[in-house]
């Protein structure tokens, strides 16, 4: 029973994060803000719905295997993943990317030392 970390990105820029079930290949819908977040309700399933109807468009990734993305919903307000719970869905809409994306928050960052003498 495997689980990982994932992100969302908004079309701003903005990342939230949610658990990835991969034993069923599913999202858990409810972001956090934090990674912290996420691993305080690990395995917890809260339930997360948006009632607000302020979904945007997103791109889901998950660092399960090799890691992968596909495009989805989200609401930022409720913090809810509203479309794209699955790989299936990913597959069908043509939007899975099999690898991790560029943005992937969970990257050894390339920003050189500042800290360090020249």
């Amino acid at each position: 029973m495997s689980h990982a970390i994932g992100a969302v990105r908004f079309e701003d820029g903005k990342i939230l994060y949610y658990e990835y079930n991969g034993t069923t290949d599913v999202v858990i819908d409810k972001l956090y803000e934090t990674q912290d977040e996420v691993l305080e309700n690990w395995r917890k399933y809260p339930d997360a719905n948006c009632g607000c109807g302020n979904d945007e468009p997103v791109r889901i990734m998950s660092t399960y295997g090799d890691g992968f993305a596909w495009d989805g919903r989200a609401c930022r307000n409720c913090y809810a993943i509203t479309d794209g719970f699955t790989v299936d869905f990913a597959w069908e809409s043509g939007t899975y990317e099999d690898k991790e994306p560029e943005w992937s928050p969970f990257k050894p960052s390339s920003e050189p030392d500042s800290s360090s003498e020249s």
